[in-house]
């Protein structure tokens, strides 16, 4: 049995902030965690900010000596994009629904656009366009969307609010078309 247990520290999800895990040493014969600073010290990986994997490396200083390496992994964070449904009655105009994000961390920013469009008869996805432009970065965020259906139907010729179909006038035949 190893007289001393260092811990292993838990995945965290990206919050784009810096995220050093705490490690603990534990000493079985004393019962005792020793203490960070005066019995070892820890030295993290570069970047403890973004999705990846960060080592840690934990040293023995004074009266203990020896290395130990753990790591833990900042996972993405999610980003919900939803462009909604939507339908209207033919009208020659456009049919648009626009949609939201949510999940931005610490004030990051990304371009976001509803692009789905539907004019004719018919259905078509409700489409968007995330453009990583601002502080926010892709690798850093897993996308979950729900895309709407944007869809128009055939204007009815019968409704009369809508339509005037005027009448014919009478003719007397002379023969010529």
């Amino acid at each position: 049995t190893a007289r001393f247990t260092v811990s292993q520290p838990a995945d965290v999800v990206y919050n784009g902030l810096e995220q050093r895990q705490d490690v603990t040493v534990a000493d079985s014969k004393t019962g005792e965690d020793l203490a960070e600073g005066a019995d070892y010290t820890l030295a993290y990986s570069d970047d403890a900010t973004n999705v990846g994997t960060v080592t840690v490396t934990v040293t023995g200083t004074g009266n203990y000596a020896g290395e130990v390496v753990r790591t833990y992994q900042i996972t993405p964070a999610t980003l919900t994009v939803t462009t909604p449904s939507a339908s209207k009655v033919y009208d020659g105009t456009a049919l648009t629904a626009d949609g939201t994000i949510s999940g931005l961390v610490n004030g990051e920013t990304a371009t976001f656009a509803t692009t789905g469009t539907q004019t004719a008869k018919g259905s078509s996805d409700n489409t968007y366009s995330l453009t990583w432009d601002g502080t926010a970065k892709a690798s850093n965020y897993t996308v979950a969307d729900t895309i709407g259906t944007l869809e128009v139907t055939a204007a009815n010729i019968t409704d009369t609010a809508r339509f005037t179909v005027s009448q014919p006038a009478d003719v007397v035949y002379n023969g010529l078309e």
